[in-house]
């Protein structure tokens, strides 16, 4: 009898069954899923706040376009704000805004003109509103990645 259970015991099977092999692959989807998002989340604040700055050109360029005046934005390297060339209108703001909007830390911009103007074509101008832009703006923010805003010349277009 001894040699049969000698027997049976080398024959018995060595490895992972089915069950053990897809409950660890499961283990691993499941922090893999958890733990990528958390290590991915460099720059989410330059692109939020690169897409806010891009609704408000678009904002003042939708002002500019229902006036005879020039409508703006004036950026900084940790600010901007909405202007307008109208003596009668004063303290305009940005909806949901206070006066000016502060970027978080870490994030900054850097912009190739001081302030971007619209004239009621909803072209880039000058502060007047006369001389067209003829070449594109570009605005860059960063914080943990750069993110570019182009306006289109003679069109204003901000993709």
């Amino acid at each position: 009898m001894k040699k049969r259970k000698n027997a049976m015991a080398s024959q018995r099977p060595s490895g992972f069954t089915m069950i053990e092999i897809i409950s660890v692959l499961l283990l691993v989807g499941v922090l893999a899923a958890v733990v990528t998002p958390r290590m991915m989340n460099v720059g989410v604040d330059a692109i939020a706040e690169a897409d806010a700055l891009k609704v408000a050109l678009r904002y003042a360029q939708i002002r500019a376009m229902s006036d005879i005046d020039t409508w703006g934005i004036q950026v900084n390297a940790n600010s901007y704000q909405l202007v307008e060339n109208n003596a009668d209108v004063i303290g305009a703001t940005l909806p949901g805004e206070s006066d000016t909007h502060t970027f978080p830390t870490g994030v900054s911009v850097t912009a190739g003109a001081a302030t971007y103007y619209f004239n009621w074509r909803g072209m880039p101008t000058d502060s007047t509103g006369n001389t067209a832009v003829t070449t594109t703006e570009t605005i860059t923010v960063t914080g943990g990645q750069a993110v570019n805003i182009s306006i289109t010349p003679y069109t204003g277009f901000i993709p």
